[in-house]
């Protein structure tokens, strides 16, 4: 073990000379300014560790460099562009010569190479985008999906009013079981955790931190990878592996599923299913990884997307009442209170539009970029970009950048309407928030479709609002976790659980199940029915008394029409079946998982506080050198 340490001391001074000697290379015009480099690391302690918010922490350079800075580390340059202009200009405009990707010995060991986000290799890159397009790349093709929408949606609103104090879970199962039934053809588990559910988060959530920009060590010392992971400063070998483990259960088990149902003939056309039938390939190929991980890749831009976004509606709507109160008084006003808000009304609800653009503004689901790498010398506002860069967009910046946005930190939806006195809406940023050139979110479209339902139909069934206590609003601490997807904390989410249908039976839009039950909307609306005083109900906030809708979680009431849970639940879906109590073939359990595979999916646990400790202590030492200059 001496001699072992003693090795890695003599690697790291060695490294430290040859990159000292490589970063003194001259160019024809200066490198944006950027933090004093040290002596042998450069600017290795100017990097964010793997637990901070990395946009936060660039956002800095700004106020100290510019819109445009730099830095060094280990002889790589890192371009940080603060400012949207920069990244039109370079990711956009030219994005034929920045839009690789760095060679992430992290992202390798961790099993993720294969995805979109990661991929390097410019012809799988191509495959891998034509398939998404094809399938989810516009409007009409992801119309091909609305009802799969529109009834995981229904289930959703279900099963807030059934457990409104588990919503963040609730988010997660929508957008997981509308991508795994578009992506795989998968019906998840309806009442109780899905395994595949449950699996595809964790991956997720894997995966926003290994491909988190500038963090991890090996990825400025590739060699780093041969290290045991008992090694000091080597913590992340460790997390690889447990990364990897999951990120292969993650691509071959929902594959194994779709291939198999395809051979009993019992599959549902999805995107894998569509891809196997018309592009047969080996197994164990390169070809084979392409299409496992398009699918994979599908989940990825469009599962997590939607959830970031779904729980920064719910935030805004609590810290921001004024901008529920007018879109629910849209909805009001074009609706009539009949019906649930549907795709085919989306033209004529402009703030509820503008209420989603406003959602993706004002917390952007990727806030830091993607590393994008540039293949050729360049130069943007008499400064030098050096080939092999790696280019870091801060959106986060941009969709708070003043000088676009009046007022950044307020949630106003009316900045994207025409104002009244004739002031023009202020810049989409739907243009900002998913990528650049030909590295955008291929997925943004059904992203955006899912959010808009969600949005919709949640405001008209719930009101959301702060946690009481004694009365009064507690205060809702926006506090993120570390990751390259922006997630709120769940164990500080501060928001009492949704309550109150927005309108009241019978007339109400739930009750009467989006429009299935023909109430006309001039009906008058019969004496209440008295119902008996709720069972309580263990919740941060105190419930108003429950309407027949919020009931329907409570037990029965007097009301016969009220008296059948199951009965009221396929109300509350109106004509969209409930899920099948038989079993189902389109739906994946544990045993078939093991038996698909030979294998038990992943379930351990890995403390990312500890990784994160190792990691920034390490940051703080000498590093090793890379494969080639050895």
């Amino acid at each position: 073990m001496l001699s072992t340490l003693w090795l890695g001391i003599l690697i790291v001074v060695g490294v430290g000379i040859v990159t000292t000697l490589r970063g003194r290379k001259r160019y024809p015009l200066p490198l944006p300014p950027g933090p004093k480099q040290q002596l042998i690391i450069g600017n290795l302690k100017d990097l964010p560790t793997p637990d901070q918010q990395d946009w936060m922490h660039w956002l800095k350079h700004k106020e100290l460099y510019g819109p445009i800075s730099s830095l060094t580390v280990l002889g790589k340059h890192i371009i940080v562009l603060n400012d949207a202009k920069f990244a039109v200009q370079l990711l956009e405009k030219r994005s034929a010569i920045h839009s690789s990707r760095p060679k992430n010995m992290f992202t390798d060991m961790s099993g993720w190479q294969y995805i979109l986000g990661a991929l390097i290799n410019p012809d799988h890159v191509r495959k891998t985008r034509k398939h998404l397009y094809q399938e989810i790349g516009s409007k009409n093709s992801v119309s091909r999906f609305n009802d799969t929408q529109v009834a995981e949606v229904s289930r959703f609103l279900v099963r807030v009013l059934d457990e409104p104090d588990k919503l963040q879970q609730h988010i997660r199962k929508e957008a997981g079981a509308i991508v795994l039934k578009i992506g795989y053809g998968y019906t998840i588990e309806p009442h109780a955790r899905d395994p595949l559910v449950d699996l595809a988060d964790k991956a997720m959530e894997d995966f926003s931190y290994a491909l988190l920009p500038a963090t991890w060590a090996v990825e400025f010392i590739p060699i780093m990878k041969y290290l045991p992971a008992w090694f000091p400063g080597a913590g992340f070998v460790k997390v690889a592996q447990s990364y990897k483990s999951r990120s292969e259960a993650f691509s071959d088990i929902p594959y194994a599923f779709t291939k198999q149902q395809i051979s009993n003939g019992q599959f549902v056309p999805s995107f894998l299913s569509n891809l196997i039938q018309s592009n047969p390939v080996e197994p164990g190929t390169e070809e084979e990884e392409i299409i496992k991980w398009s699918a994979g890749s599908l989940y990825a831009g469009g599962a997590d997307t939607t959830v970031s976004s779904i729980a920064s509606f719910f935030l805004a709507m609590a810290l921001f009442p004024e901008a529920q109160r007018k879109a629910q008084e849209e909805i009001d006003t074009v609706l009539g209170g009949n019906r649930l808000p549907q795709f085919q009304d989306r033209d004529d609800l402009p703030y509820i539009n503008a209420l989603v653009k406003e959602v993706l503004r004002w917390h952007p689901v990727v806030p830091m970029s993607l590393t994008h790498t540039s293949t050729q010398d360049d130069t943007c506002e008499g400064y030098f970009i050096p080939k092999g860069s790696s280019v870091l967009a801060n959106i986060w910046a941009y969709t708070h950048d003043a000088t676009i946005y009046h007022d950044p930190m307020s949630f106003k939806p009316e900045r994207f309407l025409t104002s009244p006195d004739g002031n023009l809406p202020e810049r989409d940023p739907h243009m900002l928030v998913f990528g650049f050139g030909r590295r955008a979110c291929p997925g943004r479209t059904l992203a955006d479709a899912n959010v808009f339902l969600t949005v919709a139909q949640a405001l008209t069934v719930f009101s959301i609002s702060k946690t009481m206590e004694n009365g009064v609003a507690q205060d809702i601490p926006l506090k993120f976790l570390p990751g390259f997807y922006r997630h709120h904390d769940p164990t500080n989410w501060g928001l009492a659980p949704p309550n109150d249908p927005h309108w009241q039976p019978p007339g109400s839009a739930w009750a009467i199940a989006r429009g299935s039950a023909k109430v006309p909307a001039a009906a008058p609306a019969p004496a209440p029915v008295p119902v008996p005083a709720p069972v309580p109900v263990p919740v941060p906030a105190p419930v108003p008394a429950p309407t027949r809708a919020l009931k329907r979680g409570m037990g029965d009431t007097d009301d016969d029409d009220d008296h059948d849970l199951p009965v009221r639940k396929k109300l509350a879906l109106g004509e969209m079946p409930e899920y099948p109590d038989v079993p189902d073939p389109a739906r994946l359990h544990i045993e078939e998982q093991e038996a698909i595979l030979g294998m038990k999916a992943p379930q351990e646990e890995y403390d990312m506080d500890d990784v994160c400790d190792e990691e920034e202590e390490f940051s703080m030492d000498p590093e090793l050198p890379t494969e080639e200059e050895l």
